[in-house]
């Protein structure tokens, strides 16, 4: 799937620079001026989503981005968001200092799994980005971290790393509850 959104990214990038190197090569044929660049603002126009918004770690940029990729979710505190994939539920926690917002976790709960810290520590082995342990109570969890300091991150990798977190998810469900 993202082979073949990066193609059409690629297909669209190409015809624009196509377009504009027409348009002026036509413009200096009749000695009129070249019309200003915009190839940024059309790339940026053609993407699923975009470089020039930013999500800044902040519940409201966050809120404004979960609503671009319709996902449902509830505000549970000034610091937390409960966001619904389905039948499972997971949260997005807000962190802050002095500075100001800095960070965000996506997170997740399972009760009466059927495995235990022998598994847990094999996805923590094979994975990457997100981390699993059990509680005291013998829950299974999820985390993914996002580091937001700096003015955040652009849409797009927003969006990147919020797939990685849904695919994570789904694996991680089937691993805990050992779906056959």
């Amino acid at each position: 799937m993202k082979a073949a959104r990066e193609e059409q990214v690629l297909t669209k990038f190409f015809t624009i620079i196509a377009l504009a190197g027409a348009a002026t090569a036509t413009a200096h044929a009749e000695d009129t001026p070249a019309p200003p660049a915009t190839t940024e603002a059309a790339i940026s126009e053609m993407m699923p989503c975009s470089k020039v918004r930013t999500n800044t770690g902040t519940p409201a940029s966050t809120e404004n981005a979960l609503n671009n990729y319709r996902l449902k979710f509830e505000k549970v505190d000034d610091a937390s968001f409960k966001v619904f994939d389905g039948e499972l539920f997971y949260y997005i926690d807000f962190y802050k200092n002095d500075e100001g917002f800095h960070s965000l976790a996506f997170n997740i709960r399972f009760e009466k799994i059927k495995v235990g810290m022998k598994e847990i520590n094999e996805w923590n082995e094979k994975r990457r980005f997100t981390r699993a342990y059990l509680t005291k109570d013998k829950m299974a969890v999820l985390e993914m971290d996002l580091n937001m300091e700096y003015g955040g991150m652009a849409d797009c990798q927003f969006q990147d790393n919020l797939y990685v977190w849904l695919d994570s998810l789904g694996r991680f469900h089937d691993t805990i509850y050992k779906m056959n």
